[in-house]
């Protein structure tokens, strides 16, 4: 006679029913990317809706209008010229897209709908200059820079969960969760006293 299976799943495995092997895969691999993932996205929505809000216009995103394509560009610009310094190249590059779209936009003030069509023009131009940049790597370089152009979930920890949402002082391990929870309660003692 077979023993009678564990029921597998998320619920299962997060209240610690399920056996070993799902336990360990959704709470310390899946369920770290999906709060990640989940926070990140929740960060670009929200920085997208802004900007829409701002320019009032529902077309205006910073991935519509060069300013992706130009931290893109700097990036693998970073990478082929230095070796290295990818977020530097990737700040500057975003910097100096968003100016050179508002420059090529600005006549007699900023209008929203020239700005939104200089921005896609820009975008395709330093979007195909990124890629006529990956063609001329070699495969390793371009593999890493595409991997890191378009971002991965691999790896994800308790730091990046808590980065990605903004609690810095989320405590990262267990240990690090006792130490918090010692320290707060030292700290609500004296307060008390």
């Amino acid at each position: 006679r077979r023993p009678p299976r564990r029921p597998l799943g998320a619920p299962w495995a997060l209240s610690g029913q399920a056996d070993g092997l799902a336990r360990v895969t959704v709470r310390d691999d899946r369920l770290r990317r999906g709060l990640t993932g989940a926070g990140a996205g929740a960060a670009l929505g929200l920085a997208g809706a802004m900007f829409q809000t701002m320019l009032r216009n529902p077309l205006a995103a910073p991935d519509i209008i060069g300013f992706t394509a130009g931290a893109n560009l700097g990036a693998l610009l970073a990478v082929l010229l230095t070796g290295g310094m990818i977020l530097t190249g990737a700040l500057a590059g975003g910097a100096l897209g968003a100016a050179l779209v508002i420059a090529l936009s600005w006549r007699a003030g900023l209008d929203t709908h020239r700005l939104i069509l200089v921005g896609i023009g820009a975008s395709l131009t330093l979007g195909a200059g990124a890629d006529l940049l990956l063609s001329y790597a070699d495969e390793n370089t371009a593999a890493d820079m595409t991997r890191w152009l378009t971002g991965t979930l691999h790896a994800r920890g308790p730091a990046d969960i808590a980065q990605v949402w903004g609690c810095p002082l989320l405590p990262s391990s267990r240990a690090d969760a006792r130490a918090h929870v010692g320290l707060r309660w030292r700290l609500m003692s004296k307060h008390n006293r």
